[in-house]
């Protein structure tokens, strides 16, 4: 299976459908957050004899990409082909395969990105998820919201192995449109997430425990406090 989300309960299964989730496909897209999947989307393998080219184009001024693959399976013979423009007539960042397993980080230099798969007539693999988000120098682009009001809640956690690995974490939870925004403080441990209302409480806890399976080992989840943000 691509994701585990389904096993955590119909509310978790809800969440999943509020993200905004970019399929593989012939064509472009403006966007700077979400989900990007292959062809068969969170639940299903891609399919044999694709030839298919995607188009990211930031849709916030001065933006580049940031995309990170938390899942990657490739049957043999199956590429990737990831480019720095908005064609593949840009310069390659790289070509990914079984064999040559993409970075947890892709990163483009400006406000395209273009990706390219090949697969063969053969075996087929479970394919990719990748969390997309946008950044203007080091600044996170963040989704705009009506909601005059955010709800801050406050997680601690422990047994993370890796400092990098809170980014897993951050990305579990960024391609979700209820969440605005994430942010960790190392030092404390506490992981703070802006959200519409408290009543997200359980979901983002569901959400935090279920990247465990993209870490590859169990951390420990605690819910520290809720702080309602002023106008």
């Amino acid at each position: 299976m691509k994701i585990t989300l389904f096993t955590l309960g119909a509310l978790l299964f809800v969440c999943v459908l509020h993200a905004q989730q970019l399929n593989m496909m012939n064509g472009n897209k403006k966007v700077c957050w979400g989900q990007f999947f292959d062809s068969g989307g969170p639940n299903a393998f891609y399919s044999s004899d694709e030839n298919l080219t995607f188009t990211f184009e930031a849709d916030t001024a001065g933006a580049h990409f940031v995309l990170r693959f938390v899942e990657f399976d490739l049957a043999e013979g199956d590429v990737l082909d990831i480019y720095d423009g908005n064609s593949v007539k840009s310069k390659k960042i790289g070509s990914y395969s079984k064999y040559n397993k993409i970075p947890f980080e892709i990163i483009s230099s400006g406000k395209f990105l273009t990706f390219q798969f090949f697969s063969d007539s053969k075996l087929n693999g479970s394919g990719w998820r990748a969390n997309v988000t946008c950044y203007i120098g080091n600044e996170k682009v963040l989704k705009e919201s009506a909601q005059p009001k955010a709800t801050r809640l406050l997680y601690e956690i422990d047994g993370l192995q890796e400092k990098n690995d809170i980014q897993i974490i951050e990305e579990h939870l960024s391609g979700h449109d209820f969440v605005r925004w994430v942010k960790y403080n190392g030092e404390t441990g506490v992981l703070t997430v802006g959200v519409e209302d408290k009543s997200y409480n359980d979901l983002v806890m569901e959400l935090i425990l279920s990247s465990q399976e993209s870490l590859g080992y169990e951390i420990r989840v605690k819910f520290h406090s809720v702080i309602l943000e002023k106008k």
